[in-house]
């Protein structure tokens, strides 16, 4: 888990830096805010590191598998906003059955909502 989170982590930041470039739309202050919020989830990372090894020095009563329930919480969130990257690379991605797992994401419904019409605003 500690290996796998960093990696999506990474993962994500490169499939968002792609979709942006293909929608032509990079942003120096998204790509800095979004860098500043993986920071924060490696820097929660290692605060629940540091709870769980000193847990086991003080004598609580019971384990706290603090490491384990971050990075998978990191995993899940970091899982649904590479799928949402990926939707603004593939939008066919929207339709498909793991489409339907995350239909109600907000660049899902973003990708979704602008296959409809055109720049000009027409149907399809």
């Amino acid at each position: 888990m500690l290996i796998i989170a960093p990696v999506i982590i990474v993962l994500n930041i490169v499939i968002g830096f792609a979709g942006a470039v293909k929608q032509k739309d990079v942003q120096p202050e998204k790509l800095r805010n979004g860098l500043w919020h993986k920071a924060g989830f490696i820097g929660l990372i290692a605060l629940a590191y540091v709870i769980e090894y000193t847990a086991q020095y003080a004598d609580l009563g019971f384990e706290v598998p603090t490491v384990l329930a971050v990075c998978a919480y990191v995993i899940v969130t970091e899982i649904v906003s590479v799928f949402e990257n990926l939707c603004v690379l593939n939008p066919d991605l929207a339709d498909s059955p793991m489409g339907a797992i995350f239909r109600k994401t907000p660049k899902v419904v973003e990708v979704e909502e602008g296959e409809k019409t055109d720049t000009a605003g027409l149907e399809w």
